[in-house]
Formats: structure tokens, C-alpha cells, sequence
């Protein structure tokens, strides 16, 4: 097996049959990625099913410009220490939330 960087692995065919428990181990242990190399350039990439939900979850998250301007607006903000942003105390919470229920 070939060791790339980024957890990134190459294998063969043949090593993912002969060594699928070990490599599927892996993907799901150490977060790697597997790209499968094939004859004319038919290859496979396998990767986690978390790392998988992680890809459609931010696929979803910036599939449409509201969703992009939101995130882009919400980090912008974040950067910018924006009195919206304050880390809250238990008891600052706990104020906050019975302020907004007078």
C-alpha cells in the first residue's frame, strides 16, 4: 500500500481484497482515505461513512446563496468579535434568557 499525505492511501484491487477488514479499519480509525487504482483510470475513492455525512451535511450547508451569505455573514462576525458572539457565564446565560421571557 502506497502512504500518501493527508491519510491519504493508494491501493490496488488486489490488496483491497486481500486486506478489505484491515483497510476498512483503517478508514473508519485513522480517518483515512482509499483510492482504489484501476485500469484505464476508472478509480475509486472510499472513505468513512462520517466522513461521508460530513460531505452532504456541507454540501447541504452551502447549496444555495442564502445559506453561503448567512455562513459568510455569521463568520464575518465571529472574526470580528461581535458583541453578538459574547461567551456567556452560566449565570449571564441564565439572566439573558429570563430577560427575554419579561
Amino acid at each position: 500500500m502506497l502512504q500518501t499525505p493527508n491519510n491519504i492511501r493508494a491501493v490496488t484491487a488486489r490488496d483491497l481484497r486481500n486486506n478489505f477488514k484491515k483497510i476498512a479499519d483503517d478508514i473508519n480509525d485513522y480517518d483515512t482515505t482509499v483510492i482504489v487504482a484501476r485500469p484505464k483510470d476508472k478509480n475509486v475513492v472510499i472513505i468513512s461513512q462520517k466522513e461521508y455525512d460530513s460531505w452532504q451535511e456541507t454540501s447541504y450547508l452551502l447549496g444555495t446563496k442564502a445559506n453561503r451569505d448567512a455562513l459568510a455573514e455569521a463568520k464575518q462576525s465571529f472574526e470580528n468579535q461581535d458583541q453578538r458572539n459574547k461567551v456567556l457565564t452560566p449565570e449571564e446565560f441564565e439572566a439573558s434568557t429570563q430577560n427575554d421571557e419579561a
